[in-house]
């Protein structure tokens, strides 16, 4: 009897799996030339579905429900178009109009939704996409830090992530999704830009929903989903000094399975501009230390149903100094200047991130999104010349760093005048450091936060909201977040208010990031804007 009422379990949760599938195919050309446009993103109203055309302008969706299903098209530079299927539809040709205006491209918002430019709350959206990338002659295979920091406002490093460099001029870095305060120095460099399809700076209050690293705005770094069922590109470049770029990308895309891997290999040699140093005397040291670097991406996505997403997700980097052994310098000692090895150690990076996470729609006024992240990252000294204690071949931890979050959040339309967005954040993070005698240190910080999105009589909208957080150390504290719009016809009048609370990250709290100096510990800071 119990195996029968289990059976029956079962076959009552795959039921909704078991229905009948609708595929939906076609093609998307350009109104006035008939040619292919590749690379047009759309989107299946009420649903998770969507994909982007391929290189011949070619579409396909599969795991849709039987019924009627409308797509909506948006290309930059185009018009966006909307088109409605009636069942299982095959040929499909949607003729896209350029638009040289472009004021209403579809972005997507703080909330994870879409929304045209002239109807954000929010300061201006600058859409920074391929084709405007491919302008400034950014190189698919450089790192994020090296390409265009006008638009990224990122300075330096590695991929994915953000820290000091992440908070510049108040603006929260968001890859793809959203955006987190991850372990380790090495950041923006992870980013393989050649997966980058755009990238939209949306100015203006998001603190509610981001946390202080968001008090002046947002970065959606967008990556490209594969176009084919299956798609492999490399990438090579190589300049002087032995600087060498190679990216290797191989996607599959086989219904409701997909996945990505992406492999990126960076390094370059030591150089010098002049090997005269500032006082006459003849110096080892290089202008530009050599390194190397290998980053290894991998996500994996199953859509159940065309409301039902799951994903997983991992990364694996290291980068690793390459200092002269041999170089030396002189310094200055009791009055003269002696002769000294410029180096002792090479540094050594290793960080490997790994998360799972859900996307549910409920129905077409409800939406649940569920993820679990964790960063760990290590930084140790390579030792190849005797220093104090240590002897060549010594490798000891500089710092050890793992954090971990986990994050729920909803998005629920109320009626037709309200989108309500709510969600709680779970975020703990642990520390070591051998050299600077730190045993292992631990720090929890949990927050609270909603988001009402407001359409008001007499042409207004607003978005209100607030966070509560709680820190292990720092105690709690609640920030809002206020955002007015007034359009009257083609003009919008805009005004924001932000407040944000940041406590400090472990690393920054026992000051591994920094030079010891006597002032070496930090507090909690309240930031407005």
């Amino acid at each position: 009897m119990k195996t029968n009422y289990l059976l029956a379990a079962i076959l009552c949760c795959l039921t909704p799996l078991l229905h009948a599938q609708t595929a939906l195919s076609g093609k998307v050309v350009s109104a006035d030339t008939n040619e292919p446009l590749a690379g047009v993103n759309i989107r299946v109203d009420n649903s998770l579905t969507g994909c982007t055309t391929n290189g011949k302008g070619e579409f396909t969706i599969d795991n849709l429900p039987d019924g009627q299903h409308t797509l909506r098209f948006s290309y930059i530079g185009f018009t966006p178009k909307k088109y409605t299927a009636d069942g299982q539809e095959e040929n499909i040709l949607v003729k896209l109009e350029e638009s040289y205006s472009n004021l209403s491209q579809v972005v997507v918002t703080g909330t994870s939704t879409h929304r045209p430019h002239d109807r954000q709350p929010r300061s201006r959206i600058r859409n920074h996409s391929q084709r405007n990338r491919q302008r400034q002659r950014i190189y698919a295979g450089r790192s994020a830090g090296e390409a265009d920091a006008q638009y990224l406002f990122l300075h330096q490093r590695h991929g994915h992530y953000h820290e000091p460099e992440r908070h510049q001029r108040g603006l929260h870095t968001d890859i793809g999704k959203r955006l987190r305060r991850l372990a380790g120095e090495d950041r923006y460099t992870r980013i393989n830009v050649a997966n980058i399809k755009r990238i939209e700076i949306l100015n203006g209050a998001a603190s509610a929903l981001y946390g202080s690293d968001a008090i002046g705005g947002v970065i959606n770094i967008i990556t490209d989903d594969a176009r084919n069922t299956v798609n492999v590109s490399s990438y090579t470049h190589y300049s002087g000094e032995g600087r060498l770029t190679e990216s290797v990308n191989a996607d599959v895309n086989a219904g409701k399975f997909a996945s990505y891997t992406s492999y990126q290999r960076r390094q370059a040699g030591s150089w010098q501009n002049n090997n005269i140093d500032e006082n006459g005397y003849e110096t080892g040291r290089p202008t530009s230390v050599g390194f190397y670097s290998n980053t290894v991406n991998q996500r994996f996505v199953f859509n159940a149903t065309d409301k039902l997403s799951f994903y997983a997700r991992g990364t694996y980097y290291d980068n690793k100094t390459r200092r002269p052994q041999d170089a030396t310098y002189y310094a200055k000692s009791k009055g003269q200047f002696v002769q000294k090895d410029a180096y002792t150690y090479n540094l050594k990076h290793e960080t490997y991130t790994y998360g799972a996470g859900m996307k549910y729609m409920i129905n077409r006024s409800a939406y649940i999104d569920a993820e679990f992240y964790s960063d760990n990252f290590s930084s140790d000294y390579m030792y190849f010349k005797k220093s104090g204690n240590y002897l060549p071949g010594d490798r000891v931890t500089r710092k050890q760093v793992r954090y971990y979050n986990g994050n729920i959040k909803g998005i629920f339309r109320l009626g037709s005048r309200n989108k309500l967005s709510a969600g709680v954040e779970y975020v703990n993070e642990g520390l070591e450091s051998e050299s600077d005698n730190i045993d292992s240190r631990h720090m929890y910080t949990l927050a609270f936060y909603a988001q009402d999105e407001i359409k008001l009589p007499l042409n207004l909208q607003a978005v209100l909201g607030i966070r509560y957080i709680y820190n292990e150390n720092f105690k709690n504290y609640a920030t809002p977040n206020v955002s007015l719009m007034y359009k009257l016809g083609g003009l919008n009048l805009r005004a924001a208010y932000a407040a944000g609370f940041r406590t400090p990250t472990l690393s920054q709290l026992y000051a591994t990031d920094e030079s010891k100096t006597s002032n070496r510990y930090t507090t909690a800071t309240r930031l407005e804007a």
